[in-house]
């Protein structure tokens, strides 16, 4: 399995057990950044503009690079529990918007992937 989405599936399965190694202290929404994989509940607590230039100046390919991953992971997700129709609510968002990114009809709108991404803990 992809280690990046086990790493963010387990630090938001068992939250009690990160250990906040870093934050950036602005005070902007925070992102969780796993700087080792292999260590899936050290995280550093970033901002967007800080986790930008952390990641460097590919970060648009990085997001690109995190929204494949997330599809990977619901498929996934929606295979398990059967139906995109029970996934989709939990996020909250509509069953058909998952349904058309699931399927590749549609890439999804910025509100559609911050609602999903924070979900899941991204």
């Amino acid at each position: 399995m992809n280690p990046q989405l086990t790493a963010h599936y387990l630090a938001n399965r068992y939250p009690s057990r990160i250990i906040v190694a870093f934050d950036c202290g602005h005070s902007s929404k925070k992102v969780k950044h796993h700087p080792d994989y292999e260590k899936p509940y050290n995280i550093e607590l970033l901002c967007w503009k800080c986790h930008g230039k952390h990641r460097g100046s590919n970060y648009n390919i990085y997001i690109h690079r995190d929204k494949i991953a997330m599809l990977a992971f619901l498929n996934i997700v929606c295979s398990r529990h059967g139906d995109i129709s029970r996934v989709a609510p939990r996020i909250g968002i509509p069953i058909v918007t998952l349904w058309r990114i699931v399927k590749g009809k549609s890439k999804g709108s910025a509100v559609t992937w911050d609602a999903i991404f924070k979900y899941y803990g991204k």
